[in-house]
């Protein structure tokens, strides 16, 4: 390819005529529990990064959230926290429902709206069909489900001794399948998954938008592996039992009984750290192990350059987040084969999947890109090659077309 051909993201804007380019106006009835631009909050960063980005671009968004932890976004993003009435956690999700729809017929006193979108939480969080007025809806982007055994699920303390959640739940499933038929526009993080979301609704146009990654400018150069020295795992997750950070202290210690030189960073704090600290303490491995507790977003980019591979121990992850940024920047690494990150993430072309969750299977995986430096360094350049479409500017562009022919669609009406 010429280096002066078109990238996807020009290409796309190309495809955008001047008509389109001018400000849409997007109404966002469900914007993350928590939409934040620094918090520890998978989805609320997801969600931010894209209407922010929006705004960015020119757009004017109305987005309505639970909770809003925000240091810096576009004049253009107007977000309103809701802090719902109800004492009733199971009636939390008709409140909003109903509180979008207040929200939705005050603005279009004054502001133009011309697309409506609902985003995460969904599924039963999502018990009716989002509030439009007769715009099109927009839904997702939508992520693959924790198994139905997932760890962190627990029994539900009751406030009042007992619960109406579970006869309001096929309501809720029924409104989230209304929803989904009323939709013109949805979005997924991964091809699969688009592709099983476009069979099942077949009315509405599905798209692939996985999650931007936009690494900032590093004054450091990343630390390549030359096959010498001590080879730098990391672990970035809330230590809590579904991302699994015990098995990660588990992996140092069977590498380093293998012989291996290796040591280990977990960013991140939760309910399993004292368990962690004891098990660090009890493995002889306080010398090799260090946790940093919460680290701002930016800074992990500087970790993850300075790592030499990045470790994800879960079991069905939705996406994985810091699996993109570290493949972002040319950091290699290492999941386990479900979920999202079984779907981007190619074996031994970008990185390494792994087949079963034990401590032996990482420390094998591991070891063939420790024991091969030529083998490290093409699957960082492999990451860096697929991360290339997860740019900010490839993805929202993708997203602005998209929502530009369904309003074109709608008005040829």
């Amino acid at each position: 390819m010429s280096p002066l051909a078109p990238s996807r993201a020009d290409t796309l804007l190309m495809m955008i005529t001047k008509e389109n380019i001018s400000s849409q106006g997007i109404f966002v009835s469900y914007a993350s529990g928590c939409l934040t631009d620094h918090m520890p909050h998978g989805d609320g960063l997801i969600c931010f990064s894209i209407l922010d980005g929006l705004a960015r671009r020119g757009h004017n968004v109305f987005a309505l959230t639970p909770h809003s932890a925000i240091r810096n976004h576009s004049p253009r993003l107007h977000v309103r926290p809701l802090k719902h009435a109800i004492p009733a956690d199971s009636l939390v999700g008709w409140e909003h429902l109903w509180r979008a729809g207040r929200w939705l017929k005050q603005l279009v006193r004054t502001e133009r709206i011309d697309v409506t979108w609902r985003m995460h939480p969904y599924g039963e969080g999502c018990p009716g069909k989002p509030p439009t007025l007769g715009r099109p809806l927009v839904i997702g982007p939508l992520f693959r489900a924790w198994p139905e055994n997932h760890q962190s699920k627990r029994p539900i303390q009751h406030r009042f001794g007992f619960g109406i959640g579970k006869y309001l739940r096929p309501f809720a499933r029924r409104g989230w399948e209304q929803a989904m038929g009323s939709a013109g526009l949805i979005l997924c993080a991964t091809a699969n998954h688009a592709r099983e979301i476009q069979c099942a609704y077949p009315k509405a146009k599905v798209i692939v938008t996985p999650v931007m990654v936009d690494p900032p400018s590093q004054s450091e150069p990343r630390v390549r592996w030359t096959g010498q020295g001590r080879f730098r795992l990391l672990f970035v997750a809330n230590l809590v039992r579904d991302k699994n950070p015990r098995l990660f202290c588990e992996v140092v210690a069977e590498l380093r009984r293998r012989g291996a030189d290796v040591s280990g960073t977990l960013i991140g704090d939760g309910s399993e750290r004292a368990a962690i600290e004891e098990q660090i303490a009890a493995s002889g491995l306080t010398e090799y192990i260090s946790l940093l507790g919460q680290v701002s977003n930016v800074d992990v980019f500087g970790h993850l350059q300075a790592s030499h591979l990045l470790v994800s121990a879960s079991v069905g992850e939705p996406y994985g987040r810091g699996i993109a940024e570290a493949m972002a920047v040319g950091t290699p690494v290492v999941c386990h084969r479900s979920g999202g990150p079984a779907e981007f993430v190619t074996h031994q072309k970008d990185g390494l999947l792994v087949g079963e969750m034990t401590a032996t299977a990482y420390a094998s995986a591991i070891l063939q890109v420790l024991h091969s430096a030529t083998r490290w360094g093409s699957l960082a350049e492999g990451a860096i090659r697929t991360a290339a479409d997860w740019k900010s500017d490839v993805v929202l562009a993708t997203i602005e077309e998209a929502i530009f022919e369904l309003l074109r669609k709608v008005r040829r009406r």
